[in-house]
């Protein structure tokens, strides 16, 4: 028979089975300890002939007499049979790896419990034919030696000596031999800790729904071990039940440790609370030889037992039991007839239980609200995510007893954060939380949008957990597969109300995806309804979207049907996501919170993630913001979100205005407000926007307002910068009035809209997006090309067209649409996109007969921008955004980490004219080519523009043009942006402009392939045999300890001494001429002297701000290793010698002549052969944790999602003709710049004090002196520290080695990107330190393809990846 076995014997058995439970109570055997004592076995009979050369002791290894002894542990199973048991366990308590490890025998497992199973089945079969009644075999699949739930080691409490994928292997391959061996049935039993019995009940069902062998029936037995009525570590038998019974056993109940009598109540109240068998096999008694009892109602008595298989209690004293089989079985016959049980039998052993649900938690028809407390959530609660990036686990555990002390019935513990390892961090805080009885009585709700961290929990949770979440986004297949993964780990699980199609925001939506899920869970999958927890999802209010203010009446609306549709489901949801818009005034989210669950809970909702502790009770809340929060739960106010902002401001703050009048101020108001613009003003800004668009008369419409004074003081601003008359961080501030200015305009420009909608105004939709039709023109009036030019591809280039009769003015055609299309060209015969130019450019366009008024068409063009994937670095990115924006461009910003799909959609989506790519590291470089080519292949004809600070005209030339077909141009930096950009969208500038580009990087490409071939690279060989001599009496002595040691929040009253600002000026485009370059004689400088001071005195405020209220977090980590060199790479070593990690290194080889090494770091380093100890370091610093936060503050728009679709789910949102922008209350480009510059500029000081200590304190190889920051900054000290990714060493792979010595992620926040591995924060540095005084910094320049093959070799890399990590450094075309 086959290892499936034939399906009608297996289902004969079951039936069989099934049949004589409905019959009467069946009989398990007794204690087959007891019995093997009887022989008293000595090391030679446990060894037998099989394992007799065995090199360890095998006395007490019960389970291996099923192969050295065979006829005794057959006679054994016979001998239960024939007084009378049903069924026999096989021999088999210990027989998993882990136990059998002990032994040396963990190879035999399979054969032993092979053995075992054909032993019983031998005898069951046997017996049967004799007596004319079915027998049956149990495989008993016992605890193991090793616990789940608790550390070996009380130093260490979250520590583990086994894991939950461990023990599934272990019990997987227990089965196989069982299964194998013909068993009927399987045993888990002697439960001492359900999280090992969960492990196997999991690994049973995989061998079963992976079809690899048909199902058996499945018996349970836990362990109660004292009159308290709980495990060892204080679980209830409810609760144990409630973790185990996802695996539907055929029977389950107690087992071992107390007497019948004891045993009692906690039976019934296992029966009470399970509607499947009950079975009661307490702790194996005396043997007590034809005792010639009647099993209770087993229908006949079985003289000459030979073994009492009832329990005869605890042993006395003596060792000896008290209870007689006649006493038992009177007691046990009470069981019976008050239907307690349904299998009763002996057993032996105690051991303990442990459950981290200690006590049941029901959530009935009748059960209140239930609290899920949310402050153990990384993402929910800054306290909570500080302590576990800090490894301060036990104030984490803290958090979360607080939660249950207020009130939470369940935890939610979620540790999705970027810089943390999600499974580490919640496998150690659930080993933890196992240990807190307070805290492990409720249930967890295992939380992360990664189902590897989901699974991590479920590993280590011990009883019934709640997986959050699993949606329909992926599709049936995935979510069947998730679903029926949470099953068999025993799991309920929340299901969001999300499909293929995305997130479902109406009611309708709502319940058509939940009832789709239900029905594939309770079908599919076969999970419990009562498992089953739908979050419909409770979206923002109150955004300023109108769509948004439905969203709590339809979460309302869907919670009732879907309780009445799909019965036995539970409601949950995040209630905080409700009250969003409103984050920073707590009260009134509370307020919001209280009032939604007061009505939600009425509508159905059963459970939710709140802040147990900061709810206010509903009829406490202050009347007026009562009825403010309902007006706008029930959209019973349009205005209702205004007037809750209201509330809010007087609540919090008075607010003081200024008393300065200034002279400028008693001038009329066009000039007041170019003035403000001019200088950067935004203190009355908005009043004077007011006034004029209050005068009518010479500003009829608001546009007028923004094409009048704003336009021509925005115009004056880019006048002056252009000429040099600006500098940018003016720029950026006239940006910021210029931005509240339109979002006070806003408003009036929408209600226009619609009033000239209600007036009789059509709308068209043109190419995607509505526009308003102001005039028809004629079909003989329509515009015709005069010339076209094409591309030997079939494209349309661009064109010439006739003047239209009606607006005799010069038009022209513009690649991609111009103003009035974009997004892509058009093949021969499809209608164009033509662009009238002149006076009226900005505001028409003709598409098929009718003149339009295009959302685009008041900008000079909508450009794009994105940091490419892989990238965190923005403040270049942000500064062109402002200066383009400055000049009338409609700036789109992606943000950062773009991938090449979403770049590419929002091109298309948002009619751009231009795309612009920005990054930072050399791997952006690469990235920014597949988004070219991403780009040719969608057929776009969009210019594309290159910035960044490792970007270069050669390689957008050589490597990023060559992919795409169209105009790309590489911008120096912002201050060239808009001359860029006006000569590519100018009609009259275009071709010429695009011809010159053209020569210009045909030039340098034919420059850089000859320069190839010019230069002369050394072999590695000869490279090699000239690198530089080291001088090893010269090593640095050891350091004052080996290992890492970490700096948290590092105080920034230290290291500003350290800032070298420089750079920080070059941020801003500021540069003296010789001789006021420098910091701080660039103030002297008579150009850009006064702007120098101005913004060097708002970075000095915003220290100062910084400091008082703790805004930014400085953490570091610093490493010091053992180290020697090995060719051109540094071997790091542990104090016993043995390699730790590998840092690999690359060598110069382009030759000139002035030349006399080629160098690579190793060589800074004694080397192996040499015996000289020497040591490197490692570091990693951050000054940015707190900056997303404070731009957050500053932020003047965020970019929305525009069209037909509607608008994102963002607070304060106004539409202009289907246009979307987030104005929030500072509008301040200015701050946020200025806080990503200073934060950078910490970093870097961060990195310059702390090699200091380093060289000083740690390594204490330079004496401590009093050198001046100026003399750091220019290198005058001993040593060096070059970072990867740059020049020394250009390839950022070696960051990952870096990460794992420093744990840097762990110790001080910092992740590295997936793609690139840039470091986020981004204001970040990292480097290796050198200390040998001939250590100096070097580029590595260019290598051959000799020496990529060599380093991919020795890294175990491939060369097609080592070439792609690093293209630019590479001598040969790849």
């Amino acid at each position: 028979m086959s290892p499936q076995g034939n399906a009608a014997v297996i289902q004969g058995q079951k039936d069989a089975l099934e049949k004589c439970f409905a019959e009467r109570i069946l009989i398990i055997d007794g204690a087959m300890g007891t019995m093997i004592q009887r022989h008293d076995f000595k090391e030679d009979d446990y060894r037998g002939e099989v394992f007799k050369d065995h090199s360890l002791p095998l006395k007490g290894n019960n389970d291996i007499l099923s192969i050295t002894q065979p006829d005794v542990i057959y006679n054994i199973h016979k001998a239960y049979l024939e007084a009378g048991a049903d069924i026999i366990e096989t021999n088999t308590f210990s027989g998993t790896c882990i136990a059998q490890a002990d032994y040396g025998l963990q190879d035999q497992v399979y054969k032993l419990n092979y053995s075992s199973a054909q032993l019983a089945v031998r005898a069951a079969e046997e017996v049967s034919v004799v007596c004319g009644q079915p027998k049956f075999v149990a495989g008993a699949m016992g605890p193991t030696n090793r616990t789940l739930s608790i550390s070996p080691d009380v130093e260490q409490p979250s520590f583990r000596n086994v894991t939950f994928d461990e023990l599934v292997a272990a019990y997987i391959e227990q089965a196989k031999g069982l299964l194998d061996g013909g068993v009927h049935v399987l045993l888990v039993e002697t439960i001492f800790d359900t999280a090992n019995a969960r492990a196997a009940l999991f690994a049973i069902q995989t061998l079963f729904d992976e079809g690899i062998y048909l199902p058996r029936p499945i018996f349970v037995s836990g362990t109660i071990v004292d009159k308290s009525g709980r495990t060892l570590s204080g679980q209830t038998g409810e609760a144990f039940l409630i973790s185990i019974l996802h695996a539907r056993p055929m029977c389950v109940g107690l087992n071992c440790a107390l007497g019948a009598s004891e045993m009692r109540p906690f039976l019934a109240r296992i029966a009470a609370n399970t509607s499947t068998r009950v079975l009661c096999y307490p702790n194996a008694g005396e043997c007590y030889p034809n005792a010639g009892e009647c099993y209770p109602n087993a229908g006949e008595c079985y003289p000459n037992a030979g073994e009492c298989c009832l329990n005869a209690g605890l042993p006395n004293a003596f060792g000896a039991y008290d209870e007689t089989p006649q006493q038992m079985a009177e007691i046990v016959r009470g069981f019976a007839s008050d239907g307690l049980l349904n299998l009763v039998g002996g057993c032996c052993g105690t051991t303990p239980d442990h459950i981290s649900g200690l006590e049941p938690s029901y959530i009935t028809k009748l059960s209140n609200f239930v609290n899920i407390g949310e402050r153990c959530n990384v993402a929910g609660s800054r306290r909570f995510c500080r302590l576990i990036k800090d490894n301060k686990y036990d104030q984490a555990i803290a958090v979360a007893k607080q939660q249950v002390e207020n009130g939470a019935q369940v935890l939610d513990i979620n540790m999705d954060e970027g810089l943390l390892d999600g499974c580490a961090a919640m496998t150690k805080f659930l080993n933890l939380v196992a240990t807190e009885p307070d805290v492990c009585k409720v249930p967890l709700c295992i939380d992360s949008s990664d189902f590897s961290v989901v699974e991590a929990g479920l590993k280590v949770s011990q009883g019934k957990s709640i997986v959050n979440s699993i949606s329909l986004k992926e599709g049936e297949r995935d979510f069947i597969n998730k679903a029926s993964l949470v099953r068999r780990y025993g799991a309920a699980v929340v299901v969001m109300a999300f499909d293929e199609d995305g997130q479902a925001t109406t009611a309708e939506d709502k319940v058509r995806i939940c009832q789709r899920s239900y029905a594939l869970l309770t079908s599919a999958v076969g999970m419990d309804p009562q498992d089953i927890i739908f979050d419909p999802n409770i979206l923002t209010i109150a955004t300023g979207i109108e769509e948004h203010n439905v969203y709590g009446i339809n979460f309302l609306k869907a919670t009732k049907e879907i309780k009445a549709t799909c019965p036995g489901c539970r409601i949950s949801g995040g209630v905080s996501n409700f009250s969003f818009s409103f984050r920073g005034m707590e009260a009134v989210r509370e307020a919001m919170h209280s009032v939604f669950l007061y009505h939600a809970i009425q509508h159905g909702m059963d459970m939710g993630i709140v802040n147990a502790g900061c709810l206010p009770v509903y009829d406490d809340i202050e009347p007026e913001l009562l009825k403010l929060c309902e007006s706008l739960l029930f959209n019973t106010d349009p205005n209702g979100t205004e007037k809750l902002l209201q509330y809010a401001q007087n609540f919090t703050s008075a607010g003081k205005l200024s008393a300065a009048v200034e002279d400028w101020r008693g001038k009329p108001v066009e000039e007041r407000l170019v003035y403000s613009l001019v200088k950067g003003v935004d203190q009355y800004i908005v009043g004077d926007t007011e006034e004029a668009r209050l005068n009518t008369q010479d500003y009829p419409r608001p546009l007028n307002i923004i094409e009048g004074p704003l336009m021509k003081g925005m115009s004056t601003v880019g006048d002056l910068f252009g000429a040099g008359k600006m500098f940018l961080p003016q720029v950026i501030k006239s940006a910021r009035v210029m931005k509240k200015a339109v979002a006070h305009l806003i408003p009036f420009m929408e209600a226009e809209r619609q009033q000239l909608l209600l007036d009789g105004g059509q709308e068209v939709e043109v190419e995607g997006k509505e526009v308003e039709v102001e005039e028809e023109v004629e079909g003989e009036e329509e515009v015709e090309a005069e010339e076209e030019i094409w591309n030997e591809e079939g494209r349309l280039l661009g064109g010439r067209l006739r003047g239209h009769p009606s607006r005799p003015v010069a038009a022209s055609w513009i690649p991609g649409g111009g103003r009035g299309g974009g997004g892509g060209g058009r093949g021969r015969g499809e209608a164009a996109s033509w662009v009238l130019c002149g006076a009226q450019a900005q505001s028409w366009s003709w598409f098929g007969g009718s003149r339009v008024l295009d959302v685009n068409s008041r900008y000079a063009g909508t450009v794009v921008l994105a940091t490419v994937k892989g990238d965190v670095h923005d403040i270049g990115k942000n500064i062109v955004g402002v200066v383009l924006g400055c000049n009338n461009f409609r700036v789109v910003d992606l943000g950062v980490m773009c991938p090449m799909e979403k770049i590419l959609a929002a091109a298309v989506q948002e009619k751009a004219d231009i795309v612009g790519l920005s990054g930072l590291i050399t791997p952006s470089l690469s990235e920014m080519t597949t988004v070219a080519a991403g780009m040719e292949k969608a057929g776009l004809n969009v210019p594309l523009l290159i910035g960044g600070a490792t970007t270069s005209r050669t390689h957008t030339a050589v490597k990023i043009q060559p992919a795409y077909c169209h105009p790309v141009v590489h911008v120096l930096d912002a201050s060239r942006s808009v001359v860029v950009c006006s000569s590519l969208l100018d009609p009259n500038l275009y071709f010429d402009f695009y011809e010159e580009l053209k020569e210009d990087y045909a030039s340098i490409q034919e420059s850089h392939y000859e320069g190839l071939k010019d230069k002369k690279y050394l072999s590695l060989s000869q490279a090699r045999a000239r690198k530089p001599k080291l001088d090893l009496s010269l090593v640095p002595k050891p350091p004052s300890f080996y290992g890492t040691k970490a700096y948290n929040d590092f105080p920034i009253e230290v290291l500003e001494k350290f800032i070298d600002w420089k750079p920080f000026f070059d941020v801003w485009q500021l540069k003296g001429k010789y001789p006021n370059r420098g910091y701080p004689k660039i103030f002297k400088d008579k150009t850009v002297g006064e702007e120098a001071k101005k913004v060097f005195n708002d970075a000095q405020a915003l220290l100062r701000r910084i400091k008082k209220e703790k805004l930014l977090k400085c953490n570091g980590v610093v490493g010091l290793y053992r180290a020697c060199s090995k060719g051109d790479d540094i071997l790091l070593k542990d104090d016993q010698g043995y390699t730790l990690e590998t840092l690999y290194g690359l060598r110069q080889q382009h030759y000139r002549e002035s030349d006399d090494h080629f160098a690579c770091l190793a060589d800074y380093v004694a080397s192996e052969e040499s015996g000289v100890p020497d040591t490197v370091g490692l570091f990693a610093v951050t000054a940015g944790h707190g900056v997303h936060e404070m731009c957050q503050r500053y932020a003047g728009y965020t970019r929305c999602v525009r069209g037909t679709q509607g608008t994102r789910d963002v607070p304060e949102v106004r539409r202009v003709h289907e246009m979307c922008q987030r104005f929030e209350e500072e509008h301040d480009d200015y701050n946020i710049i200025l806080t990503k510059a200073v934060a950078d500029r910490l970093a870097e000081a961060f990195a310059e004090h702390l090699h200091q200590l380093v060289r000083t304190c740690d390594w204490g190889y330079e004496a401590a002196g009093d050198t001046c920051p100026q003399d750091l900054h220019k290198l005058k000290y001993q040593g060096v520290r070059p970072a990867p990714g740059y020049p020394s060493q250009p390839d950022h792979r070696e960051k990952v080695t870096m990460w794992r010595l420093l744990d840097a992620e762990e110790l001080c926040g910092i992740s590295l990107t997936p793609d690139s591995l840039a470091m986020v924060p981004a204001a970040s540095v990292c480097g290796v330190y050198f200390g040998h005084p001939n250590a100096e910094y070097f580029s590595v320049g260019r290598i051959t393809r000799e020496q990529v093959e060599d380093y991919a070799a020795r890294q175990g890399s491939d060369p097609a990846t080592v070439e792609a990590w690093l293209a630019p450094n590479l001598a040969y075309a790849s």
